[in-house]
């Protein structure tokens, strides 16, 4: 998996105010496909949450860490990673009417 940098401006999280496309448990995280037909990436997550087109919230077991200065090396092509706990708790909470907001 690529991490984000700053120095990867097409890697943040764009802002905005947006609400849910959809929910999805399990999923299949993937990236863009390639020439031979396979992607990118492909990463399973048990809880997807897009709101943004191919940017939402999701699971994230493979992160050592989270909260603090993560977000400037750890990110993932936009999405917002989530403690695997977290993730779930979110997934039975949100609603497809709720504002989601984006900012920096």
């Amino acid at each position: 998996m690529e991490e984000f940098t700053p120095g990867y401006p097409d890697r943040k999280t764009p802002p905005g105010i947006f609400t849910l496309d959809s929910k999805s448990s399990p999923s299949v995280l993937r990236g863009e496909m390639t020439a031979n037909g396979t992607y990118s990436y492909e990463q399973p997550v048990t809880y997807w949450m897009p709101f943004n087109g191919g940017i939402g919230f999701h699971d994230a077991d493979w992160q050592p860490y989270f909260g603090g200065d993560r977000y400037l090396t750890g990110g993932f092509h936009g999405f917002i990673n989530l403690p695997p706990e977290n993730a779930g708790q979110l997934y039975s909470l949100i609603q497809y009417d709720v504002p989601i907001i984006c900012f920096y």
